[in-house]
């Protein structure tokens, strides 16, 4: 190549890079967002109506909520290389058989929540690549796809849900798909879902299969060709329960089914819907372990019946929320020996005794001895007697939760030999009285919550001694007024303390509690009635996050602070603070953010560039436009980091008044001197210096012992 020739090559190349059409496809398009160097390109909700230019780098491309309407050919021409098209809720009415062409990358489309009632034929015929297909919440006829996804051998997940589901079967274009595993075809009307209705499915290894909304006339054999299933998920289908009955019966040579999802499936109304004690007996031989039975009232009539699960053997997880049951009996779970996660969650127990609440009661069972896991928050448990939760039961528990339930009593013995447990919820129960020795047995604790309870009002000494690793203490939106010193003393792992949302006050109990934690580094003491700071705050040094809002603290506890060198988050709003100084931030050189608004800030020069102090130490203030001046009434209206006083009076204070200060001293100086001069060297001479804010002078007194004037002349 003569130098003639490259020179040519490399002006043209200069050209076309420099060119406009170049720089648009080399650059984020307006209104939209760019990461990962033009590889994910975000236009959601960007008003578009048409496609804007795309950068021929990106791989992610997500258009949703725009008001397209429609796809015109070759729209998408530079998108060579994207693996990742959504296109949901775009209001898309038609789409050209040419709109995806050169897109032979692509393996995610989404076009969900549109207006699409057909698709042509060839639209997806140069992505083969295609793995992920999602045409849910449209117009579509099922049986009107079938040309459309024929040719998709590499479709891994196919999204068909809420369309209209037509004919006596799945199209045969389904049996093309050797590699689905995933179909969903949720919120559909199925009138008859009869034995051949999933045939094209048959040959095929789905593994995932997501069929819901009004099933009605199902057959036994209906899931019979699903031998791969390894999760179906059927909720919100508003069955009979002959019907769901059917249902299972056909899931019996489906032996790899690991997790069934019957959540709200006997919601029709005025149908009974009891199911009978042989009805899971089917999924003997499947390996199912998770069962999701929510939202069915109907299913047991209050009585969770005896031995109903004893067919699943290799169950681990069983959620029963929101099936309005009033007793479990004591064989209710026989032979759930692996069961690991039990959720009763939302019922009507209240365990008052054994017949009530026998699986938890009867120390004789120990077909819950692998449980970790159990859920009974949103009943009407009661203190009782009979009321235990024994660790020879639940040897392996870690997780209770029994929030908002009637407990006004922790008796001592109600956690007896829990010494496995980790976290634990009493929040909104009218817990009144609570025992010494109640918690003796959690040494294994890291989470209590005790929140929300309106009859509690004193902390007592000891109360929480057992729980030597507890990490988390929720205390808040409760009644408590009184606060023992010790009571928080063998605590010595605590993180975070959260007494939000109290009555306490600045008693002297309270303010000299002692802590064992020396990693405690958030507490919260917001929307309290402290009028001046705890003293024990001083002594945490470690304390990074400081919430004191809404109480009624004065000037003076911002200068208490002045310890907490380590002072990263601290909210002072909604107090009685009128004053921050400036060296507020020096004291604390690790705060990144601050609130302050709802104070009666006096603004005078005390303030002044006091958000110049905010901003050198990059410290952010939350809501900074509400941290307004209460005083002058000239200034109302006004932020504390944008009031400006009177140049003359600050200027006088910051500038001519020190200046006034050292040319007065130098005065009194030289006077002085010329006095010793004369011989006046018995001669006092007190210098007072007055230099404030708002004036500036000195006092010259002078003593001289026996010293006559004649006396002077001659000496001179």
């Amino acid at each position: 190549m003569t130098s003639l020739q490259l020179f040519g090559v490399i002006f043209m190349t200069s050209v076309f890079l420099l060119s406009p059409s170049y720089a648009g496809l080399a650059r984020c398009p307006e209104r939209c967002t760019c990461r990962q160097r033009l590889t994910v390109v975000d236009c959601s909700e960007a008003g578009f109506t048409a496609i804007p230019t795309i950068p021929t780098t990106v791989q992610a491309l997500i258009l949703d909520n725009n008001p397209l309407v429609t796809l015109a050919p070759d729209v998408f021409c530079n998108a060579t290389e994207t693996r990742q098209l959504s296109l949901q809720n775009c209001q898309l009415r038609s789409i050209s058989q040419l709109a995806f062409r050169g897109m032979k990358r692509l393996i995610s489309l989404v076009l969900a929540k549109n207006s699409l009632s057909e698709l042509p034929a060839e639209l997806l015929v140069g992505n083969n690549q295609l793995e992920n297909l999602v045409l849910s919440d449209n117009k579509f006829k099922i049986s009107s796809l079938a040309p459309v996804i024929s040719g998709l051998r590499n479709l891994k997940m196919l999204d068909l849900g809420n369309n209209i589901v037509d004919g006596e079967s799945l199209p045969v274009e389904f049996s093309e798909l050797v590699r689905l595993k995933t179909l969903k075809l949720d919120k559909v009307v199925i009138s008859e879902l009869s034995a051949g209705y999933l045939k094209p499915l048959a040959n095929l290894s789905v593994t995932e299969l997501v069929i819901s909304g009004n099933l009605s006339n199902i057959s036994q054999y209906a899931l019979s060709d699903m031998t791969s299933l390894e999760t179906l998920d059927v909720s919100d289908s508003a069955m009979m329960s002959y019907d769901a009955a059917n249902l299972l019966h056909g899931l019996k040579n489906s032996t790899y089914l690991t997790v069934l999802n019957m959540d709200y499936v006997f919601n029709r109304p005025k149908t009974n819907s009891t199911i009978h004690k042989h009805f899971f007996q089917p999924l003997m031989s499947t390996s199912l372990k998770v069962i999701h039975f929510r939202g069915n009232p109907r299913a047991f009539n209050g009585i969770l019946q005896h031995r109903l699960f004893k067919s699943l053997h290799g169950l681990t997880e069983l959620y029963l929320d929101s099936c309005a049951l009033h007793a479990v009996h004591s064989d209710a779970l026989h032979g759930l020996g692996h069961l690991n996660v039990l959720s009763l969650k939302s019922n009507f127990l209240t365990c008052y005794d054994k017949p009530v609440c026998g699986f938890l009661m009867n120390k004789g069972h120990e077909f819950l001895s692998n449980l970790e896991i159990l859920d009974l928050s949103y009943n009407n448990i009661v203190s009782s007697p009979d009321l235990v939760f024994h660790g020879r039961i639940f040897p392996k528990l870690q997780t209770l939760a029994l929030s908002y339930n009637r407990l006004n009593r922790l008796s001592d013995g109600l956690f007896r030999g829990l010494d496995k447990l980790r976290f634990l919820d009493l929040a909104g129960n009218p817990i009144g009285v609570v025992e010494p020795e109640v918690f003796s047995d959690l040494s294994q604790l890291t989470t209590l919550h005790v929140n929300s309870t309106d009859v509690l009002h004193y902390l007592p000494d000891g109360m929480f001694e057992g729980c030597k690793k507890l990490k988390i203490l929720d205390l808040a939106d409760g009644d408590i007024s009184e606060v023992d010193p010790r009571a928080f003393e063998n605590l010595k792992k605590l993180e975070y303390l959260n007494l939000r949302n109290n009555y306490l006050g600045a008693t002297a109990s309270f303010s000299n509690a002692t802590f064992g934690a020396s990693d405690l580094w958030k507490l919260d003491l917001g929307y309290n009635r402290l009028t001046t700071l705890p003293g024990f705050i001083s002594r945490l040094s470690g304390l990074q996050e400081l919430f004191l809002d809404n109480n009624y603290l004065q000037d003076d506890s911002v200068l208490g602070l002045a310890n907490n060198t380590v002072l990263q988050i601290l909210d002072l709003s909604y107090n009685s603070i009128t004053r921050v100084d400036q060296a507020f931030v020096k004291r604390h050189p690790r705060l990144s953010k601050v609130t302050m608004e709802g104070n009666p800030f006096i603004c005078d020069c005390s303030l002044h560039r006091i958000g110049d102090s905010f901003l050198r130490a990059n410290v952010t203030v939350v809501n900074y436009q509400s941290h307004n001046c209460a005083i002058p009434q000239s200034a109302r209206g006004e932020t504390i980091f944008t009031y400006k006083p009177s140049r003359w009076n600050c200027g006088l204070k910051d500038g001519i008044v020190p200046i006034v200060c050292v040319l007065c001293t130098l005065l009194v100086c030289l006077l002085a001197a010329i006095v010793r001069r004369v011989g006046c060297d018995r001669a006092r001479i007190q210098i007072k210096d007055f230099c404030n804010w708002d004036n500036c002078y000195f006092r010259l007194s002078s003593n001289l012992e026996a010293t006559d004037l004649n006396d002077q002349d001659s000496r001179l």
